[in-house]
């Protein structure tokens, strides 16, 4: 039962994080970092973190703050 709870959070990310506008991390409750990554999306270096978070996510290694352990 666990294993379909985490698949259906893991979708959800995934259905979130296809959206480039820092969503996943509004969803994950940091606004702080969805601030962050809504306005790099104004300069075009956003699209960079919203493609390795989409990695990320396919990959099962998704974090909200990538630079922090």
């Amino acid at each position: 039962m666990a294993d379909k709870k985490k698949s259906t959070f893991d979708l959800i990310l995934l259905i979130l994080c296809i959206l480039p506008f820092g969503f996943d991390k509004l969803y994950k409750g940091d606004t702080k970092m969805f601030v962050y990554k809504l306005l790099l999306h104004f300069v075009a270096v956003g699209f960079l973190w919203w493609l390795y978070d989409l990695v990320c996510v396919i990959a099962g290694k998704y974090k909200i703050n990538p630079i922090e352990n």
